[in-house]
């Protein structure tokens, strides 16, 4: 059995030196490059021939790779050639070395997919033109797939809104009329397909808001307060009281009587409509993941450090150390067996809303025992 108890925290990348892979059969020479770039803040791996630098490059992905051409058994274009051949290199600045200024010698190197090229012998400052050059490139055309990222969020963030509440709301809105019409006829048939409408509605609802939600916490300038409002504008048909929301919650899965409440009454440093959202999201997890019969507990209080926690524990599945590091959106474990419904946001969204009270997930669990995933404020 394993037993995973991890702090499941959002991975940002911190700014790194950029990575240069010299691929050069001359000792002095990649010595003396190695020197030169190291002093610049350069991180440098480097390699004597070609086979060792496809290697390299396959194992390290630097961030540029400078080759010479004329190299025994594996020359410069067969190494640009391989290079090329392997998606997650496939697009690393490539610049070539070489003594041979021809022009047949530069088009050949450019068809095969070179970026620039150095003719030896070259100053040092060539060398780190060159490498400023191409890191140049990359920024810029990171930046522009930055932009139309962020283009394609705003579009979706201001029309989905009102092209997908709309129609929600009318689909909920009739079907419980619908519902409830049925209901004084006396008529189980209606009533049934009403009924069908109506949940259904609600799991679409769900996966809209979620999907909203989770699209703007993503955003950096987001705040509590925007959040807040959000959460106890769009959710549909929450009760007041947060126990009877977990008990309702509960009831659609035929799991009300496992429920097991320990929550403290001291006032919690979360938002109502924020706790509610994080004990929807863990319980919603834990009744899909362990079976009807086995306790849900839920607590809630102050440690003796003052911190808030608030946790939910089940006796089902659990997760693998492999499956919590993957905890993020988007991702659900094992679908094809238990069925559960979504679009696994519900995990992700309840880090972000951890992190924006500089808080942290906490998830404590062991294949076939069970889990408890907690969130500390």
């Amino acid at each position: 059995m394993i037993s995973a108890t991890q702090d499941v925290e959002t991975n940002f990348d911190k700014e790194k030196p950029t990575r240069v892979l010299i691929i050069e059969d001359e000792k002095d020479l990649r010595l003396d490059m190695t020197d030169v770039l190291s002093m610049e803040n350069f991180e440098v791996i480097t390699a004597p021939d070609g086979a060792h630098g496809i290697a390299a490059a396959l194992s390290k992905e630097p961030d540029v790779i400078l080759c010479d051409i004329m190299m025994p058994h594996i020359n410069g274009y067969q190494v640009l050639k391989a290079i090329r051949s392997h998606a997650s290199t496939r697009l690393i600045p490539f610049i070539f070395m070489t003594a041979k200024a021809e022009r047949s010698d530069m088009r050949a190197g450019m068809e095969l997919g070179a970026d620039d090229y150095i003719t030896k012998p070259f100053s040092y400052d060539e060398m780190l033109q060159a490498i400023e050059t191409q890191m140049q490139k990359v920024k810029a055309v990171a930046e522009s797939q930055q932009q139309r990222v962020q283009q394609i969020h705003d579009l979706v963030t201001r029309s989905l809104p009102h092209e997908f509440r709309t129609p929600l709301t009318t689909i909920l809105g009739y079907s419980e009329i619908m519902l409830q019409d049925a209901g004084k006829k006396g008529n189980t048939e209606e009533a049934s397909r009403a009924s069908h409408i109506l949940n259904a509605g609600k799991k679409l609802h769900r996966m809209v808001e979620n999907y909203l939600l989770f699209t703007e916490l993503s955003t950096i300038d987001v705040d509590i307060e925007t959040v807040a409002a959000h959460l106890r504008n769009s959710q549909y048909g929450w009760a007041v009281d947060i126990q009877a929301e977990c008990k309702n919650l509960a009831a659609d899965y035929g799991r009300k009587q496992d429920l097991v409440f320990n929550m403290m009454e001291e006032d919690s440093p979360l938002p109502e409509p924020v706790l509610t959202k994080m004990l929807h999201e863990l319980l919603r997890n834990a009744c899909a993941f362990s079976k009807q019969g086995t306790p849900i507990k839920i607590t809630s209080g102050f440690d003796t450090r003052g911190r808030y926690e608030v946790s939910v524990t089940d006796y089902g599945t659990g997760m693998s150390e492999s499956e919590i590091q993957q905890i993020g959106a988007y991702i659900q474990f094992n679908r094809n067996i238990y069925e559960q419904q979504g679009i696994g946001l519900g995990l992700a969204i309840v880090q972000h809303l951890a992190k924006m009270f500089d808080g942290a997930l906490h998830i404590n669990s062991t294949p076939g025992k069970g889990t408890t995933v907690s969130i500390s404020v």
